[in-house]
């Protein structure tokens, strides 16, 4: 059962892509094993919710990288805030932190979406500031577009597989959430403050062009392959 189980994680995973086909085979051939097998999204969220804390480079996390890890924790059902840490003259003293508060197998399918999308987002930007404009407000915008665009197509692929999950005992994405930050903010108390940025026509650019990155997981393991997965 612990290998059916893990199964059906790594197809919800995948269910996820920005590839419709790819992720409507993937939710569909997970909900067939839990029906089959009569385990609901309870069952594989049995594990604690965990509090993971991702130390950064800087003293103060960038805008958009809070926009980012915040976007894709919401689409994976956990809660995302962040501290920043301090300088002492030129010297990183306290590095800031990302804190994802959540089960164990959401928090891993968040850091491998924003590690790639970081890389891809930081290239394209890099682009952008060469061949467009170098002005920084604009670059700024540009990348804050790119993140929204990013998350624009996860979201939808989201919304997809919930249309296809929708008579299916899975906890939705919003009550882990929910849960999440209530398990938070039992213990802590919490400030939020708003990324500023302008919404121009370079962000619109950035929105057009995350079109073209693709955010797909590929799944692979030694016992299997990702076709292996959707048979």
């Amino acid at each position: 059962m612990k290998k059916v189980k893990s199964r059906i994680e790594k197809l919800l995973r995948l269910s996820l892509s920005d590839s419709a086909h790819e992720a409507t085979l993937a939710a569909q051939k997970a909900i067939e094993l839990m029906d089959k097998y009569s385990i609901t999204r309870e069952d594989l969220n049995k594990e604690s919710i965990v509090i993971h804390k991702i130390e950064i480079e800087y003293a103060r996390v960038p805008g958009w990288v809070r926009k980012l890890y915040k976007n894709i924790a919401s689409i994976n059902g956990c809660y995302m805030l962040w501290r920043d840490g301090r300088k002492e003259g030129n010297k990183l003293a306290k590095k800031a932190k990302i804190i994802l508060v959540g089960i164990q197998s959401d928090i891993e399918n968040i850091d491998y979406y924003v590690d790639v999308l970081k890389k891809e987002i930081t290239k394209k930007a890099e682009i952008f500031k060469k061949e467009v404009i170098s002005e920084r407000e604009m670059v700024k915008s540009y990348r804050m577009g790119l993140v929204q665009g990013l998350y624009n197509v996860l979201y939808k692929a989201s919304q997809e597989f919930n249309k296809t999950i929708k008579n299916n005992a899975l906890v939705p994405v919003d009550t882990r959430v929910k849960e999440a930050r209530d398990f938070y903010l039992s213990q802590f108390n919490v400030k939020t403050l708003q990324t500023l940025f302008k919404k121009n026509k370079y962000y619109l650019q950035g929105i057009d062009d995350a079109k073209s990155i693709s955010a797909s997981r590929p799944i692979k393991s030694k016992e299997e392959d990702q076709v292996l997965l959707l048979k």
